[in-house]
């Protein structure tokens, strides 16, 4: 089974290709979404996220809140919070990645996508068969981040210089889809990279 890595910035359109992606009936594993199992009430890392950001980052029913908790870590510019969240999150994350990519072999799937987005920051390109990029122009990136997670300018700009500059993205990725256009033109990149994939599934 050839195992994609599909990465890009913060707001760049990851998940709007993700669902593309999906819909042309392919399987695609989202990073967040498993973060999102590896906090779950009651598991071991919601417990050890009480430990150490407290009560004030959950909700009613022991679900951490996912926005209180993102706004401590980026406010923290010593990297400590950040380092702890990482610690607790990514060794399940990755357990359970790895899980689904042995299901979905076993399955028999020729193609599967794994939606990341620290894929490069994280040194993780040698897990992957190939590497897909989407990549917007910076200004827009911008504008949708604010817009969608109503941070100010400088909160949005924090959260997109945390993470590796998109050109070095790009240099590293196998394939780029380029978001510049409508969702019409994401498509038509999209089906683009696909057929490049198929030759080598």
């Amino acid at each position: 089974m050839l195992w994609v890595g599909l990465t890009g910035g913060i707001a760049s359109g990851k998940s709007t290709v993700a669902e593309m992606l999906g819909r042309a009936g392919y399987t695609v594993i989202s990073a967040d979404g498993l973060s999102h199992l590896a906090m779950a009430p009651k598991s071991q890392g919601a417990k050890q996220i009480r430990s150490l950001f407290g009560d004030a980052v959950f909700d009613d029913g022991d679900v951490v809140n996912r926005g209180r908790l993102g706004a401590i870590v980026f406010a923290d510019t010593s990297g400590k919070h950040k380092a702890a969240l990482e610690g607790i999150l990514h060794p399940e994350v990755r357990r359970l990645a790895q899980a689904e990519r042995d299901r979905l072999a076993k399955r028999g799937d020729k193609l599967a996508f794994y939606e990341i987005p620290l894929l490069f920051e994280k040194n993780l390109k040698s897990h992957f068969d190939k590497v897909v990029c989407v990549a917007v122009d910076p200004d827009v990136q911008l504008q949708r981040l604010m817009a969608r997670a109503k941070l100010t300018e400088p909160e949005a700009r924090a959260r997109i210089s945390s993470q590796l500059p998109q050109e070095q993205k790009v240099k590293q990725s196998d394939f780029v889809i380029w978001n510049h256009g409508d969702l019409t033109n994401l498509a038509k990149a999209t089906t683009e990279v696909l057929s490049e994939l198929e030759r080598f599934a």
